[in-house]
C-alpha cells in the first residue's frame, strides 16, 4: 500500500463505513477497513473492527489471518500464534494453491509462514524454521519466507545457509525486484557488499521502484554518505514525501550533524505517517540531539501518554535510549514492552540498551543474555560487549564484540551512532581477533 495516498485511504474508509453501516455483518468490509487502519497505525480502531469480524466469523481463515496480523503488529506474539494456529487447524484439508484473486496469506501455507514470523518474534527459532518448512511443503514460496529463514540462519551464525536462502529467493523469483532486494540485504549483512550491489543493480533493472533505492542506500558503507543521499534523492524523485526515504535520509543527515535538516524531513511526511508513534518518536529524538530539549521532552511525554502497545512502547524506549535522553522513562517503557510481549527478543534488546545507558550493568547483561538466548543476533552481542567493557571485563567484551562483528561487519559504526565506542586499545585488540 502506498503511504503517499492518505487522501485515498480516507475516502476508502469512508466508503467502507457506509457499507458496514448498511450491513453490520459485512465482515469483508470490516477486514478491509481494519487493514487500512493498521497501515495508518490506528491499532485501536483496527482491533475494534477485527474483533467484530471474529465474533461474526470465528473460524473464517481471512478473519483469523487478520486477527493474527494485528496481534503481531501490537507485539503480542503469543496471541498471534494462537490465531494463526486456529487458522491452520481450520485449513488442514485445504493446502494453499494459487488461484485468481486468492490472497496467499489465507492459504494454509501462508498461515504457517505467518506463524513462523510470530515464533521468530518470540525468539522460538526452532518452531519458526519448522513452520517455514511446512509453508514451503504446502506450496507457499513467497520471497518473504526465504527472507525469514535467511534472517534466522544469519542470527544463528550459519552464514552459508543464510546466503543459500538468498540464492533460492532469486532462483524461484527471477523476475521479482523484491527477491533481489532481499537477496541484496542478506548479502550485505553477510559482508558480501559487492554481491549485494549486484543484486540491487538487477532489482533496479527489473523495476526501478523507490523502495529499491532506499534499501540500496541502507546497505552502502556507512562512510558512503554521498552514495546514500544520491539513492535517497532518487527515491524521492520517484515518490516525493515517501516516508521511508525521508526517514532514512534524516538518519544520514543527523549522522553528519545536520539536525535541523533532518527534523524538516519528518515535517514533510504525509499526515497519516507523521502521526504514527515511530515517526513522532524519531523526530523527538532528533529534537533532543539538536539541543531542543524542552520540545523533545514535551513530545516524548505526549507519546508516552498515548502509547498502549508493546511496539509503541518499544519505539519510545529505543529512541530515548539510543539518544541518551529521558532514560528513566525509557527503562519503564521497555519493561512494559517486554511484559506485554511475553519477553520478545527485540524488546529485551531495547531493555538492555536502556539499562546500559543508565549504567545498570548487571541488569543490562541479564537482559542482553536473555535476548541472545532467543536469537537476537549481532546487536545484542555488541550491547553485551559494551556492558562487559564498562564493568572492566575485557575478555568477555572482546569475545562478544568479535562475535558481533562476524555477524555484522558494520556493527561498530552502528553503535557509534548510539554514542558507544570502545577506546583505541580495545578497538585494536578486537580488530586483531578478526584476522
Amino acid at each position: 500500500m502506498s503511504l503517499s495516498s492518505e487522501g485515498k485511504n480516507a475516502e476508502a474508509i469512508q466508503d467502507l463505513s457506509i457499507l458496514i453501516t448498511a450491513d453490520p455483518k459485512d465482515f469483508g468490509s470490516l477486514l478491509n477497513r481494519a487493514t487500512i487502519e493498521m497501515a495508518a497505525g490506528d491499532l485501536a480502531a483496527a482491533d475494534k473492527d477485527v474483533q467484530t469480524a471474529v465474533a461474526l466469523q470465528p473460524n473464517n481463515a481471512a478473519v483469523l489471518s487478520s486477527a493474527g496480523r494485528l496481534a503481531e503488529q501490537r507485539g503480542d506474539y503469543p496471541l498471534a500464534i494462537k490465531y494463526f494456529s486456529k487458522q491452520i487447524d481450520s485449513q488442514k484439508a485445504s493446502p494453499y494453491a494459487p488461484s485468481l484473486g486468492e490472497t496467499p496469506l489465507i492459504g494454509i501455507g501462508g498461515a504457517f509462514a505467518a506463524r513462523a514470523e510470530a515464533y521468530h518474534g518470540l525468539g522460538d527459532e526452532k518452531n519458526a524454521i519448522a513452520d517455514t518448512d511446512s509453508a514451503i511443503a504446502a506450496g507457499y514460496k513467497e520471497p518473504e519466507v526465504r527472507l525469514l529463514r535467511a534472517n534466522i540462519f544469519f542470527e544463528q551464525g550459519d552464514h552459508e545457509r543464510s546466503a543459500k536462502e538468498a540464492e533460492l529467493a532469486t532462483a524461484e523469483h527471477p523476475k521479482s525486484d523484491y527477491a533481489f532486494v532481499l537477496a541484496g540485504k542478506t548479502y550485505s549483512a553477510l559482508g558480501m557488499r559487492d554481491k549485494a550491489m549486484q543484486a540491487f543493480d538487477r532489482a533496479l533493472s527489473l523495476n526501478p521502484k523507490p523502495y529499491v533505492y532506499v534499501n540500496r542506500a541502507q546497505v552502502r558503507a556507512p562512510s558512503d554518505t554521498a552514495g546514500q543521499l544520491a539513492d535517497l534523492d532518487a527515491a524521492l524523485k520517484l515518490q516525493p514525501n515517501m516516508p521511508e526515504a525521508l526517514s532514512v535520509k534524516a538518519t544520514v543527515l543527523a549522522r553528519t550533524g545536520k539536525y535541523a535538516e533532518a527534523i524538516a524531513l519528518y515535517d514533510q511526511m504525509p499526515a497519516s505517517t507523521a502521526s504514527q508513534v515511530w515517526a513522532k518518536s524519531a523526530r523527538a529524538a532528533l529534537l533532543s540531539k539538536a539541543g531542543r530539549t524542552a520540545e523533545a521532552s514535551s513530545a516524548f511525554a505526549e507519546l508516552r501518554a498515548r502509547a498502549k502497545t508493546a511496539a509503541d512502547l518499544n519505539s519510545l524506549c529505543w529512541d530515548e535510549a539510543t539518544a541518551g535522553v529521558l532514560l528513566d522513562d525509557a527503562l519503564g517503557e521497555c519493561r512494559d514492552a517486554v511484559k506485554l510481549s511475553n519477553g520478545a527478543s527485540a524488546y529485551l534488546d531495547s531493555l538492555g540498551m536502556a539499562l546500559l545507558k543508565l549504567g545498570k550493568l548487571d541488569e543490562a547483561l541479564d537482559a542482553y543474555s536473555q535476548a541472545i538466548a532467543k536469537g537476537s543476533g549481532a546487536d545484542s552481542l555488541m550491547g553485551r560487549a559494551f556492558a562487559y567493557f564498562k564493568k572492566g571485563d575485557r575478555t568477555h567484551a572482546e569475545a562478544d564484540a568479535a562475535a558481533a562483528r562476524k555477524l555484522s561487519p558494520d556493527i561498530d559504526a552502528t553503535f557509534a551512532e548510539y554514542g558507544l565506542k570502545f577506546d583505541q586499545a580495545s578497538v585494536a585488540s578486537a580488530a586483531a581477533t578478526k584476522h
